[in-house]
């Protein structure tokens, strides 16, 4: 409703002539009456106004007291149920200034550990409840020294300040805050190095000897388990600016795993209890070598002198850094010679086909990762035979027996068998018969001896001895041998010795003739 305001008018009881009249706003909702006459009964009406004339009127009768003064200070105030954050204050009220109380105001001063005192100031107020003369004062520091003092107001004012209480001290808590700045200082393989400013006086809750600092870091992966650092607080910090570089803390978090990215925070703690953990800070390890083998490893005889051997990455968790390839090791089992290595560049898994190895030789391959700084453990042998081939030449052949008409054969098995030797055959023939007609016998594999008769006296023969595998017969080994009774040991002569003892023979032979064509001349 618009276009109205209100009509106020008020009397003496029963004296029209009293009557005044004031006019208000319609914005007004109310009003103070001055200059009446103490102890005097009043009638108070109000109207509501508009063109047409003023409305339904509102009546009320009053009675005015005796003048209102200032209250009087409250006194005897008694601390008790003093806890971290709160107390209970006992005291008992001045006098209300023959008008109704409106307000209790508490004051507080903080009295420091070294005596000094801040100034006073207001910690608590609340409105006037008829009979109140006990007030609850939260939201106090812990481990604080504090004093109080209380007022009063009504509608004339504030009283003045009573006497202060007692000094108190709250009790400790747990602190409520964390530690800030929380940074990385330098990391190795193994650990992190950590920096953080130390809280302030107020900020510890409790006595500065027993207020200490927990680190936590873990894995952001979430592998592994969380790891927990404790360091004491030294009692020189307290009092120090929060901006001091003096007041800095730092701490070493060691065993940790290389190469890996870490999450710290920080709490502080007292005798009663820890506070919240601080904001996550990242930081990552420095690299080192591997600390895990390449897996899956396998190897596979492709031929009598080639092996492939594979194998996967490093796990994840043992790398250790950016691997930048991979060494594989190979050495013939058993062998005291070191392994011969070979290089594949990659971080991926990876092949690596061995040729010219020794054939139907078991060999041991290894595999190791390296990075920048190193390399890492190889993986367990893997044993791999290459495939059989034809067997080498018999290691040696003598003949120990020689007769007119039979020549015993000895022999070793071969310094190269490529295989399990399944049977040896002997070939001989005349030296000057027929190249290509041999008399063969094949003996089993554990033969080392054979004894061959029905051969002409005092002729050349030469023998040739051969192994044989899965895969077949193999290198021969020939020999000359003359039947003869003269005794000794015959032993195989190598191809250049054969020539030189054929040429030898023949040069005996054409001497021996001319020499006696010669005598038969002189006779």
């Amino acid at each position: 409703m618009t276009g109205y305001c209100y009509v106020l008018w008020w009397e003496v009881t029963g004296v029209n002539s009293s009557r005044l009249e004031r006019s208000l706003s319609n914005s007004t909702l109310q009003h103070q009456l001055t200059g009446l006459t103490s102890v005097t009964s009043y009638t108070v009406l109000l109207a509501a106004r508009t063109v047409a004339g003023p409305g339904q009127t509102t009546a009320s009768t009053v009675s005015t007291g005796v003048p209102p003064e200032l209250p009087g200070a409250p006194s005897n105030l008694v601390i008790s149920n003093i806890s971290p954050r709160s107390v209970t204050i006992s005291f008992r009220p001045g006098s209300d200034g023959k008008t109704a109380k409106s307000q209790w105001v508490v004051e507080g001063q903080v009295v420091k550990m070294d005596g000094e005192e801040e100034a006073w100031e207001v910690v608590y107020q609340i409105q006037h409840v008829p009979g109140t003369q006990l007030l609850e004062i939260p939201d106090l520091t812990p481990f604080t020294q504090y004093r109080f003092r209380m007022r009063q107001a009504n509608i004339v004012g504030s009283s003045p300040l009573g006497g202060p209480s007692r000094l108190i001290q709250t009790l400790q808590a747990a602190p409520d805050t964390p530690p800030s700045n929380l940074t990385l200082l330098a990391a190795t393989q193994t650990s992190l190095r950590v920096r953080w400013k130390p809280l302030l006086d107020h900020q510890y809750n409790g006595s500065p000897d027993a207020v200490g600092y927990r680190l936590r870091v873990r894995r952001v992966d979430g592998a592994g388990k969380e790891q927990l650092e404790e360091t004491r607080a030294a009692g020189g910090e307290r009092g120090k600016a929060a901006g001091s570089s003096s007041s800095s803390r730092e701490a070493s978090l060691e065993g940790l795993d290389p190469w890996t990215q870490y999450l710290v925070q920080i709490q502080a703690f007292n005798s009663i209890g820890a506070g919240p953990w601080s904001s996550g800070v990242a930081a990552h390890t420095a690299e080192s070598v591997p600390s895990g083998a390449p897996v899956n490893v396998s190897a596979e005889a492709v031929s009598s002198t080639k092996i492939l051997l594979k194998w996967a990455a490093v796990l994840g968790s043992q790398k250790n850094g950016v691997i930048l390839g991979y060494k594989v090791l190979c050495a013939e089992k058993d062998s005291i010679a070191p392994p011969s290595v070979s290089v594949v560049v990659g971080e991926r898994s990876g092949t690596l086909l061995f040729g010219v190895l020794e054939k139907y030789t078991l060999y041991a391959l290894q595999v190791l990762a390296y990075t920048r700084l190193g390399d890492g453990p190889p993986s367990s042998p893997v044993l791999t035979r290459t495939k059989e081939d034809v067997p080498g030449p018999p290691a040696r052949i003598v003949f120990p027996e020689v007769r007119l008409t039979s020549v015993r054969v000895v022999w070793q098995p071969p310094s190269n068998p490529n295989g399990i030797i399944l049977g040896y055959q002997i070939s001989y023939r005349l030296e000057s018969a027929d190249p290509q007609r041999w008399t063969t016998v094949e003996v089993g594999s554990n033969a080392r001896q054979f004894t061959v008769t029905g051969l002409s006296p005092q002729q050349n023969y030469l023998f040739r001895l051969t192994g044989r595998t899965a895969l077949g017969w193999g290198e021969t080994q020939e020999a000359l041998v003359i039947t003869t009774e003269r005794r000794g040991t015959r032993h195989a002569s190598s191809p250049f010795a054969l020539r030189i003892y054929i040429l030898l023979s023949i040069f005996l032979r054409v001497w021996t003739f001319f020499t006696l064509w010669t005598v038969v001349l002189c006779v």
